[in-house]
């Protein structure tokens, strides 16, 4: 995912956390993509399983690079979390979306308990491991925040409401939004509205206000 960091040198006063230019770049560029498969493709065709293998596709690239950003900076801070295992058990959830939602249930339950195992061996099957439940839990957690989350949004998109003529692709779209000014609601505030720390140690731009 493209870097939102300012370039060596660039003053950041008055700007919390992230870089305007390429923030606004980044989320042009994927936010643009995101409305073409969410509304464009719908419109270009009536089969709905096309469309929601389009939207898969999209979802199992963007859960890589989600994965990869926050398991760098878990990396960073100390964690254990096997790369490899992590994006091979989001992808089994994402994809698992076309099977339904008993389907992303089986498959995220399953991918917790393989990936427990994976840690469990990652030091080899003679030495004792080390902080294996922090490990365990926090991959259990990045499979449900990123990956079984995302799975959920493949599988609005092949829905449609027979009685009331609801498409699933309008739900989605208005789940972006509503996300998207969530964020930007918080932004806002928080440059305007600067005063009380957050979490310092974790995130140290976020504020309570925001």
């Amino acid at each position: 995912m493209a870097s939102c960091s300012p370039p060596p040198g660039t003053p950041r006063k008055g700007i919390p956390g992230r870089y305007l230019p390429g923030a606004f770049g980044t989320g042009i560029f994927l936010g643009g993509i995101v409305l073409f498969v969410v509304l464009g493709v719908p419109a270009l065709t009536d089969n709905r399983l096309t469309a929601q293998l389009i939207w898969a596709v999209l979802v199992a690239i963007l859960v890589v690079l989600a994965l990869k950003e926050v398991l760098d900076r878990l990396h960073e801070h100390g964690y254990q979390l096997p790369s490899i295992a992590i994006h091979l058990l989001g992808q089994v959830v994402a994809w698992s979306a076309l099977a339904g939602v008993r389907g992303i249930m089986v498959a995220f339950l399953l991918s917790i308990m393989v990936f427990a195992v994976v840690r469990l061996f990652l030091e080899g099957n003679k030495a004792a491991p080390k902080n294996w439940l922090r490990d365990t839990s926090m991959g259990g957690f990045l499979l449900a925040w990123i990956p079984l989350m995302a799975a959920f949004t493949t599988v609005l998109m092949g829905f449609q409401s027979a009685e009331r003529g609801i498409k699933g692709n309008l739900i989605l779209i208005t789940f972006i939004v509503t996300v998207v000014c969530s964020d930007i609601g918080g932004y806002t505030f928080g440059v305007l509205w600067v005063k009380h720390p957050l979490a310092p140690k974790l995130s140290p731009k976020k504020t309570r206000e925001g």
